[in-house]
């Protein structure tokens, strides 16, 4: 990762690889995240999301960066097999504040709707922007 960038958790753990990183408490997913299926953790994570404020989210992410590019870590591994709730949040965040959040180092691929961690059942066409 270049020195500009700094990672931020947005998860309920730290990392595989991540010995400190400011943290994003509101942007954690519940205690069901281990046991719900796609659509309940959908649901509940979206719901989660629904009682932020994203301005705010994203005040704090910045604060966090202290004037670094950010890049919202978890446990799920870019372009591996699984799914991630970072791909909710890219979808959040453009949603809200029109900002395009692409995975790291996967910009080509897609984000918003179309990120790339999303379930592959959610994700909407590539956007072309």
């Amino acid at each position: 990762m270049p020195d500009d960038h700094i990672k931020i958790g947005v998860s309920r753990g730290t990392p595989r690889g991540v010995i400190s990183a400011p943290n994003i408490l509101s942007l954690n997913p519940g205690p069901w995240f281990k046991t719900a299926d796609t659509e309940t953790y959908r649901s509940l994570y979206v719901g989660q999301l629904a009682k932020l404020g994203p301005m705010q989210v994203v005040a704090a992410i910045d604060k966090a960066a202290g004037g670094k590019i950010p890049v919202l870590c978890c446990y799920e591994r870019a372009g591996g097999p699984d799914w991630c709730h970072r791909g909710y949040i890219s979808a959040w965040l453009l949603h809200h504040l029109g900002l395009i959040i692409p995975e790291f180092g996967m910009k080509h691929i897609g984000f918003g709707g179309s990120h790339p961690m999303l379930p592959a059942k959610y994700r909407a066409p590539q956007a072309h922007h």
